[in-house]
């Protein structure tokens, strides 16, 4: 099978060296040669900047940014915060942290408050971009140079040709993870299952000796609708996770519906917590890091926490298919609609794009600092340093096909919620697979995503 993505990855390992992935971050960036650009040498700056220094007045602008986890408060906080006076000086920024973007980003837009500056997410972000809220940025980092920051630009382009949202590049190198208690294992003779009938086999002994098996997140569907769902459907079949992706199949595919079945079948077995449809993500993690389950499926941007806690090893979901080998085929993260936008209404446009880009390079940068793979170019990467980590990036990089997450790259803001919708209903028990394909395939009929293809 030829390798997609292989090429992105293999040229992204060559710029920023393989021992710098790692970290459970995100950020990382230096500018390629200065970048040309006030926002990164903390000079003059916008027109706006100068006036304010002759008035003696801040020019005041107003961000948004999501803060969901420790990541991110820590960029923000020990990064872009820290070093914003430093880096412009005649500038004021009112902040505002959330964690759900998604609605506050609508609202925002539907009434005309957007902030000059904001970290995007694929699910607000088409609705925003066809109110002609979000500014196509292509044009402004390529002429004062930003753009050649990134080791594969092409990485950056939406759909229309635009560049609505810039970022350090992470996402490429996040993946879903099963990552187990060594301790729990050895305990019960468990061996790391290299099938998903060895992987049920593992749950059936758990089960039986009074161990939760898997801890995933039930809140909003999150496991299922980010990677859990996708991920089955691309062991199972990798070409009809791409044929879903790419709207060449639907829900009512029987490969589709057999994925699906596979959730409600590990569900009623008692794979999952119970009560797993009402399951945030703290709550999943803490399962985890407290004992609770042998194995945690998630994002491996968790590893950190979850290494502290236990002693812990890795493997990626085991394939159902024997003509798959598990690993060939890989969901990463990301959209090219997530990272740092601006209002394309802004009273300083100019301005706001250097913000923009002042806050994808400290992202970068605390990003390299932990060792993480970047597109975006550094000189400060650190190795990896986490034995897990080394482990499941060995694993990445023999991978064949690495494919986005359908959620955040073939689905509309409204479609997105709908599935959220329906994959916790899946979790929530007494709803089946062809439940799930009859009532959301109708939905995803009416996608509008593809209709900017």
């Amino acid at each position: 099978m030829k390798k997609t993505w292989i090429g992105i990855v293999t040229a992204i390992f060559l710029m920023c060296g393989l021992a710098a992935c790692s970290g459970k971050d995100s950020p990382g960036g230096t500018s390629a040669a200065d970048a040309g650009t006030q926002a990164q040498t903390g000079g003059a700056g916008t027109q706006a900047e100068t006036d304010a220094a002759v008035s003696g007045e801040k020019v005041k602008l107003r961000g948004v940014y999501l803060n969901g986890d420790e990541v991110q408060n820590d960029i923000m906080d020990n990064y872009i915060k820290k070093n914003l006076a430093e880096k412009f000086p005649n500038v004021e920024i009112e902040w505002e942290g959330t964690g759900d973007l998604t609605n506050l980003l609508k609202t925002y837009s539907a009434t005309g408050d957007l902030p000059d500056v904001w970290y995007s997410d694929a699910a607000s972000a088409t609705a925003i971009i066809n109110a002609g809220n979000q500014l196509n940025m292509a044009d402004y980092i390529t002429k004062d140079g930003f753009i050649d920051n990134y080791v594969n630009p092409d990485a950056l382009y939406y759909s229309d040709g635009g560049i609505y949202a810039i970022s350090s590049g992470i996402d490429a190198f996040y993946t879903p993870a099963v990552y187990y208690n060594k301790e729990i294992f050895k305990q019960y003779n468990l061996e790391v299952p290299q099938t998903y009938d060895e992987l049920l086999e593992v749950c059936q002994t758990l089960i039986d000796n009074g161990v939760t098996p898997i801890s995933i997140t039930g809140t909003t569907g999150w496991s299922v609708r980010n990677f859990l769902f996708f991920t089955i459907l691309m062991n199972e079949d990798p070409a009809a996770a791409q044929a879903l992706l790419s709207n060449e199949i639907d829900f009512t595919d029987e490969r589709v519906i057999g994925a699906l079945k596979k959730i409600e079948d590990m569900l009623n077995m008692g794979c999952f917590p119970e009560g797993v449809a009402n399951i945030d993500f703290s709550t999943h993690c803490a399962l985890y890091t407290e004992g609770k389950t042998a194995m945690i499926a998630t994002m491996s941007w968790s590893y950190g926490e979850l290494e502290a806690a236990q002693d812990t090893g890795v493997f990626m979901w085991p394939s159902s298919n024997p003509e798959v080998k598990t690993g060939q085929a890989i969901q990463i993260w990301g959209s090219t609609l997530n990272g740092w936008a601006v209002n394309a209404k802004s009273e300083h446009l100019d301005l706001a794009v250097q913000i923009a880009e002042y806050c994808t390079k400290q992202e970068a940068l605390r990003h390299a600092e932990k060792g993480s793979s970047l597109n975006f170019k550094t000189d400060n990467a650190a190795p990896i340093t986490s034995e897990l980590e080394k482990e499941r990036m060995e694993m990445y990089s023999n991978a064949e096909l690495y494919l986005k997450p359908l959620h955040l790259n073939a689905m509309d803001s409204a479609v997105m919620a709908e599935f959220s919708t329906y994959t916790n209903l899946l979790l929530a028990g007494d709803y089946t697979a062809q439940q799930f394909s009859e009532d959301f395939n109708p939905i995803w009929k009416a996608n509008t995503w593809f209709q900017k293809q």
